[in-house]
């Protein structure tokens, strides 16, 4: 499936349709068995009890404004997510904000990724089957109970992490002295829970999240950096 310029095409099942039923429907917002491939336009997908965007193989996107807040993951893909540009906001209530069975490769654009809390992450690669994210380009916030980090120096762009409680509405910032390298403003509906509680009672859903990764291009390993959430401050030495 390739969403591109404003055109998304996809195949799926309808009532009246008479497609083979091969095709399957999905409660996921928007599924594909193939690959996903989003070059522009702007989607907006939410969705109360499953997960956002779905891909069976890999997942890709080039460009566009991609707004996603779901109770499952945000984004999952099956193989690799790559995020090579665009404007990239996932919430995820009950799960993680960014999930991938493979890597995670964050090469340009802007993203925030929102997930519960632990275990759940704001960006999630398959580290127990060996993956791992790597950082090469643009600027990536992530929020959650706990985050992946790259683990090979193929992930040539620093980043830092710290413990600060996010809220709708709230700006994120990187500085170092005087100088802002990133700035992240968080959007309204963080805190939501799309009608759906955890079970045992509860809301699930973000406003709770306290660990925050932060990759920024000009972030450099080994130098401190003054992180801001709304009225709380804090530093941390970039990684790399």
């Amino acid at each position: 499936m390739v969403y591109s310029n404003g055109t998304l095409s996809q195949n799926y099942t309808g009532n009246l349709d008479r497609i083979d039923s091969d095709y399957k429907s999905s409660p996921k917002g928007i599924k594909a068995d193939g690959t996903v491939e989003i070059n522009g336009g702007k989607i907006n997908v939410a969705v109360a009890r499953s997960e956002g965007i779905e891909s069976k193989s890999t997942l890709t996107i080039n460009g566009g404004d991609v707004f996603v807040h779901s109770y499952d993951d945000a984004i999952n893909s099956s193989s690799h997510l790559t995020i090579n540009g665009g404007n990239v906001t996932v919430i995820a209530t009950n799960n993680d904000g960014l999930d991938a069975n493979g890597n995670i490769y964050i090469n340009g654009g802007c993203t925030m990724a929102f997930g519960a809390g632990a275990p759940e992450c704001g960006i999630d690669a398959n580290s127990e089957q060996g993956f791992t994210v790597y950082f090469t380009g643009g600027n990536l916030l992530a929020v959650g109970g706990g985050n992946s980090v790259p683990t090979t120096s193929a992930s040539n762009q620093a980043y830092v992490s710290c413990n600060l409680s996010a809220s709708a509405n709230s700006v994120i910032t990187v500085k170092s002295g005087s100088s802002e390298l990133a700035s992240f403003t968080v959007r309204a509906e963080y805190g939501s829970t799309l009608s759906v509680t955890r079970p045992g009672g509860g809301p699930g859903g973000g406003g709770q999240g306290g660990a925050m990764l932060i990759t920024a291009e000009g972030l450099t390993s080994g130098t401190s950096y003054t992180i801001t959430c709304g009225s709380s401050t804090t530093t941390a030495t970039a990684k790399q």
